[in-house]
């Protein structure tokens, strides 16, 4: 998991916002692992975005404010 650190890195902050937003968007804490393990093996693969998600707001504290993505 260290070479997704690694990648998770290089990510902009709007990808970084794109997949905390999909996996924060479920309410159930198993759908939460679940969407995480997916997640790293989507990174693995070189997926830089989750698909099809809407990401027209961010609940994110870390990477927005009311919001809006905070720049980077």
């Amino acid at each position: 998991q260290s070479s997704v650190l690694g990648f998770w890195n290089t990510f902009t902050t709007k990808a970084k916002w794109e997949w905390l937003r999909w996996i924060r968007s479920t309410n159930q804490p198993e759908t939460r692992k679940k969407r995480i393990q997916v997640a790293i093996s989507k990174m693995e693969q070189g997926s830089r975005r989750p698909c099809c998600f809407d990401s027209s707001r961010c609940s994110v504290m870390e990477v927005s404010k009311s919001g809006v993505l905070l720049s980077e």
